[in-house]
């Protein structure tokens, strides 16, 4: 899978199901975590998608821009 279609994927996750934690994301895509995590971080550095803290679970919760 290339990038962009696992941004494609991210992307129509997260809008299916809403806020997800990283663990949550990774057991629905089912890849390397390491591969995950930078596709991750190119989403938010773009502004495609926000990381923000979920002060009641202790986690960072990601969700579509």
């Amino acid at each position: 899978m290339s990038k962009k279609e696992l941004e494609r994927e991210v992307l129509k996750i997260l809008k299916e199901k809403g806020e997800l934690t990283f663990e949550e994301l990774t057991a629905h895509m089912r890849i390397d975590k390491l591969l995950l995590r930078e596709v991750i971080a190119s989403m938010i550095r773009e502004g495609i998608v926000l990381k923000v803290p979920d002060f009641e679970r202790g986690k960072f919760m990601y969700r579509p821009a």
